[in-house]
């Protein structure tokens, strides 16, 4: 019997010359939709590359990356999407690293309190929402450092591709990789409940 997929080709970091040299999750779905070697393939919507390229680097090993990203990769075809959409998809990506993983970091920092006042903050859904969060997370520290970080790009009003990737940090603060790969699966359902 063949060595299985997952081993012939590991999703590996960074990105690779030709696919000869190895293939992140990004350069797999290029492989996969047929087109030319990148990590930018164009049938994927740009918020979501750009997480899952951060998700592939940051994770420690080629055993957690094949379980928590490698089965996302299929499901990122033909994610391309509207500029409506990909906003969606950073304020909903952002609203998690804040009353999520950062409320998660707390409460494993032993910060109950703090933990649930975080968790109870106001859904992000644009730059307005993205500062007062940044502000209620100003009192707790390093423990919600990337959160706080994401929120406050995101409500200075640069583009969400130059902060999106705070949100990956925010979940390694506590190694959340399972809670990560399950909102990257509600970002590419978010197309699905769109087009209905």
């Amino acid at each position: 019997m063949g060595q299985p997929l997952h081993e012939r080709f590991p999703l590996l970091p960074g990105s690779h010359p030709t696919r000869e040299h190895g293939m992140c999750a990004m350069e797999m779905v290029a492989w996969l939709a047929g087109e030319q070697h990148s990590d930018e393939p164009e049938c994927v919507c740009p918020t979501l590359a750009s997480i899952v390229r951060t998700f592939n680097d940051v994770v420690p090993d080629v055993e957690t990356r094949n379980r928590y990203v490698r089965t996302l990769v299929p499901r990122l075809i033909h994610t391309e999407s509207t500029s409506e959409l990909r906003e969606r998809r950073a304020y909903l990506a952002l609203d998690c690293a804040v009353r999520f993983f950062a409320s998660s970091a707390l409460a494993a920092n032993g910060q109950l309190e703090a933990a649930e006042t975080v968790r109870q903050l106001d859904e992000i859904r644009d730059a307005e929402t993205a500062a007062r969060a940044a502000e209620a997370l100003e009192p707790f520290g390093r423990a919600v450092h990337a959160a706080r970080w994401t929120a406050r790009r995101a409500a200075s009003g640069v583009p969400h591709r130059l902060w999106i990737s705070g949100v990956v940090h925010a979940a390694k603060e506590t190694r959340t990789w399972q809670g990560l790969r399950r909102l990257i699966e509600s970002m590419i359902e978010l197309q699905v409940r769109v087009a209905r």
